[in-house]
């Protein structure tokens, strides 16, 4: 793939330097790129899952990702997340309610909303 971006590359030199000497009013330049390697791809999802705000974390997101890499569909495990969440969303909002509510998330549901990015699967 390097190989085929560096000849690449090279061909865009090419054309430019052909297409700057055929016309006199374009001026000599100089090109220089660096092709950095590619992040790797699940900190690329990592990012994308948080521009869109998803709430998942890196761990989360990971273990989804190689639920699907091995073959799991992945919009029957996008709804069987989402039931997850409503329906751990429920089960606080009843233990709330009952005044029931564990003491980690106690603690939590006093300072406000606790985060959406910890599923437990």
């Amino acid at each position: 793939m390097a190989t085929e971006s560096a000849a690449t590359v090279q061909q865009a030199k090419e054309t430019l330097d052909r297409e700057c000497s055929a016309s006199p009013s374009v001026q000599p330049y100089a090109l220089s790129l660096t092709l950095l390697p590619p992040p790797p791809p699940r900190a690329v999802a990592f990012e994308v899952s948080r521009l869109l705000d998803t709430g998942l974390d890196k761990e989360t997101l990971s273990i989804l990702i190689a639920l699907v890499e091995s073959g799991v569909n992945p919009e029957a495990l996008a709804n069987v997340v989402k039931e997850l969440r409503r329906e751990a969303a429920e089960l606080k909002a009843a233990q709330a309610a009952a005044g029931t509510l564990p003491p980690g998330l106690a603690t939590q549901a006093s300072e406000g909303e606790p985060s959406q990015s910890t599923l437990i699967l």
